[in-house]
């Protein structure tokens, strides 16, 4: 028999102790490896987002237009070290790979650059406009100066008026959604089935008191909780309401997510002032954590974005109609003369129509039902006639099985 050697001997006892790694270790090795497009660890947000910017790019990508679309100097070299540091043409061949899904990631971010553009567009927009209008100071028009800019006062004014009002839906036809018409009737049948419960308890055991009212409060339904990283992106104590601002701006947005760009967008004149408020309050880490929670759900961040627009738009818009409304009270209007007012009768008529219309169409919302409360109030009957219709079902079965076990007992039964 062939006697083994001390080499051997080790060797063989070090297969035998070794554990090798399963396939699902193999597998759970591979996914927490992140992919190429992906942020990778250690890197910091603000790399990463220059990294996005570049994938989107068409080729040949240029580390200045990089640059110019961040808000960086052209000449500068944080660029290219980003690149060379985060090996972004490796992780740009490995991505373009085929099967990678690179060029639909490609276009949504691309889409995605596109709509943070318009909104940053809209914002500052909205902010030097009315900024503008109100260094115009049109509520302190004398009534020569008023009345000299009737026409565009009375346009300016008209144009306000209906963003308050609802529109009206001629022939719309109500279209019910079977999917939800579905989920709607399995809700509806919870709470007959709830109240039905409580009905049998107490005509057993007498008056009970139920957590809820089933009728009235429907499924008691627990409410999803905030994730505990939700308070990175929360106002933080001491954290001023200034300061929380500029953050929840810097958060809303992705490819321009920069202190200089919510400088620009705040009107500070100094793009530096931001950058120790920012390393104070952890705008980064923050930002980080919001990105990981929200990793799945894409219309978070748009979800911000249309909170803070629709701020700066009721500013704009009270704004607006507080100086209109002075200045046409400063014209006196209902005094004008023959003439003048022969000669503003365009815009005048336009004017009286527009309050026409916005009184019949809050009479039309208040007296009348809407398309969507016409279908609303369809569904809701719909789904109380198929949930009744499921309940008898579900109760005629159970009784024929009832009768079917006293007819032909189960082997349960007989034991």
């Amino acid at each position: 028999m062939h006697e083994i050697s001390s080499l051997e001997a080790s060797v063989l006892q070090r297969l035998e102790t070794t554990e090798y790694p399963t396939l699902d270790d193999a597998l759970e090795q591979l996914n927490s490896q992140p992919q190429p497009c992906e942020r990778q660890p250690g890197e910091p947000l603000d790399r990463y987002r220059w990294f996005q910017i570049y994938i989107t790019l068409p080729p040949p990508r240029l580390y200045k237009r990089v640059a110019e679309i961040a808000g960086l100097s052209p000449n500068t070299r944080l660029i290219a070290k980003a690149s060379s540091q985060w090996r972004w043409q490796e992780r740009l061949a490995a991505s373009d790979r085929p099967g990678n899904g690179f060029p639909a990631l490609q276009r949504e971010w691309r889409t995605q650059l596109l709509r943070e553009t318009a909104y940053i567009a809209r914002f500052t927009g909205l902010k030097d406009t009315t900024r503008a209008l109100s260094g115009a100071a049109i509520g302190e028009l004398d009534r020569d100066e008023a009345r000299k800019h009737l026409g565009a006062l009375i346009q300016y004014q008209r144009g306000l008026l209906p963003l308050l009002e609802p529109r009206r839906k001629e022939n719309v036809a109500p279209k019910i959604n079977e999917r939800r018409l579905h989920g709607m009737v399995l809700d509806r049948r919870l709470v007959i089935v709830d109240k039905l419960l409580k009905m049998q308890y107490e005509a057993m055991f007498g008056p009970t008191e139920w957590e809820y009212d089933p009728i009235i409060d429907g499924p008691n339904r627990q409410s999803e909780e905030e994730p505990p990283e939700a308070k990175l992106w929360r106002q933080q104590p001491e954290e001023s309401d200034q300061h929380f601002y500029c953050f929840r701006i810097f958060l809303s947005l992705m490819f321009f997510q920069s202190t200089a760009q919510v400088a620009k967008m705040t009107g500070i004149r100094r793009k530096s002032t931001l950058a120790p408020i920012a390393a104070k309050w952890n705008w980064q880490e923050r930002a980080a954590a919001f990105d990981a929670c929200h990793a799945n759900d894409p219309l978070a961040r748009v979800e911000l974005q249309l909170h803070l627009l629709h701020d700066k738009a009721f500013e704009a818009h009270l704004r607006g109609l507080l100086d209109a409304n002075r200045a046409l009270e400063i014209a006196e209007i209902g005094s004008l003369d023959r003439p003048t007012a022969r000669r503003f009768l365009s815009p005048l008529l336009r004017r009286q129509r527009s309050f026409l219309q916005s009184v019949w169409r809050q009479y039309e919302a208040i007296e009348g039902k809407s398309a969507d409360e016409h279908r609303d109030l369809l569904l809701a009957s719909l789904a109380e006639e198929k949930a009744i219709q499921m309940i008898r079902e579900e109760e005629e079965d159970e009784r024929k099985n009832g009768i079917l076990n006293l007819i032909y007992p189960s082997s349960d039964n007989e034991e």
